[in-house]
């Protein structure tokens, strides 16, 4: 059930080429980044001296860019019958392709739904 969501100007980072491995892809998101325990996380923290930054201040030490998007907040219940005590309104998924906002794997998706194509 989608129940919310953001615009984000400065949550996403395309990574420069050399963090890209650590990360599993081109993408990372500030929470992977400061999570301290994922690969990414130690790495990065290890040449900051332990420190988080603002996700300007990696792309100024280690280079790359800010990517825009969307955060959504979904919830599932595992037991069905407290769906009724939700306190926020629920969401029709449309909203995510009114949004143009259609990812698969970290990449855009442009085009019908039925006809998905890479941006």
């Amino acid at each position: 059930m989608l129940t919310g969501y953001s615009k984000t100007e400065d949550n996403f980072w395309k990574l420069p080429p050399e963090l890209v491995a650590l990360n599993g892809g081109a993408v990372a998101h500030r929470v992977k980044i400061q999570c301290k325990s994922s690969l990414l996380s130690k790495y990065i923290l290890s040449r900051t001296n332990g420190k988080n930054l603002t996700i300007s201040g990696y792309i100024e030490k280690f280079g790359g860019e800010v990517l825009p998007g969307y955060s959504f907040r979904y919830i599932y219940f595992v037991d069905k019958s407290c769906a009724n005590k939700l306190t926020v309104p629920a969401l029709p998924f449309s909203v995510i392709g009114e949004l143009n906002a259609r990812m698969y794997k970290g990449e855009a998706l442009t085009g019908s739904s039925q006809e998905y194509t890479f941006a």
